[in-house]
């Protein structure tokens, strides 16, 4: 798949490969992942909203609950960047066309069994903010999420959610709402 978008310099970081990072890291983290909170097209009635995607019931880890779009930054993605694009289109079908900065990741651990053994995993979600143009035509993949909303900063808090998450759309809507224009 193809993608076009552009980014502020502030992100050229994010246009190494997944496993240049995780050298960068030297260890420190299992799994990278991406959040990403897209921005609904502003308006000028009202504040601005985020989109807050609800997890399948059928997933093992979080079922039901609202998280920012995301997920794993593949091997193969060209950059994080292309990955966050890509993981956009798998879980939202919305094309970013640029990402406009990234606010405070998310370190969380959580316990895996492989051969029946647990393990700790720790991850690293690297936390952005997206546009994309024209009316946003949602599609969800079935198979991990159930149903979406365009919430403003005080529609948060009632949703079922982590603590974690729900300071993460905090910290989005800190860095949404310091832009000037978007």
């Amino acid at each position: 798949m193809s993608q076009t978008f552009t980014f502020d310099d502030s992100l050229n970081k994010y246009l190494t490969s997944r496993s240049a990072f995780m050298q960068q890291l030297d260890g420190h983290c299992d799994k990278l992942v991406v959040g990403i909170a897209i921005i609904q097209n502003n308006t000028s009635s009202g504040p601005s909203r985020i989109l807050y995607v609800q997890r399948s019931s059928t997933e093992h880890l979080y079922p039901d609950i609202y998280e920012l779009p995301g997920g794993k930054v593949d091997e193969d993605d060209v950059s994080i960047l292309h990955g966050a694009a890509r993981e956009a289109v798998e879980e939202t079908s919305l094309q970013v066309t640029h990402f406009l900065g990234e606010f405070q990741s998310l370190w969380y651990t959580i316990e895996r069994v492989y051969d029946g053994k647990p393990i700790m995993q720790t991850s690293l979600q690297i936390n952005l903010v997206a546009k994309i143009d024209g009316d946003p035509d949602v599609k969800l993949n079935p198979e991990e999420h159930q149903a979406y909303v365009w919430v403003a900063e005080e529609e948060v808090e009632p949703l079922p959610s982590t603590e974690e998450m729900k300071q993460v759309m905090k910290n989005a809507f800190a860095f949404v709402n310091a832009l000037s224009d978007i």
